[in-house]
């Protein structure tokens, strides 16, 4: 986990609605094991704490942020590229 990150929903990389992808990219585990452990978790209590949290989790959480374009900066390159480009 990243200081200062905020947890998402990852509905991208989403198998139902991004509440585990969205954990695992937060805490940086593979995704793989957040399910198998969610799996897990709602084997072990008959799922009355799984299926309640994972679905009050989807609909509190906010959904991923979408980059554009000029988010990454490549705006700010542009015109530095074509200076450059046109020195040569």
């Amino acid at each position: 986990m990243l200081h200062g990150q905020s947890y998402y929903l990852d509905k991208p990389n989403a198998k139902f609605l991004g509440v585990c992808s969205g954990f695992a990219r937060f805490t940086g585990l593979p995704v793989f094991w957040v399910r198998v452990g969610v799996v897990i978790l709602m084997l072990v209590h008959m799922g009355f704490i799984a299926i309640p949290g994972y679905f009050i989790t989807a609909l509190v959480a906010n959904s991923k942020p979408t980059m554009r374009d000029d988010d990454y900066g490549y705006d700010d390159l542009k015109p530095r590229y074509r200076s450059t480009r046109n020195r040569y």
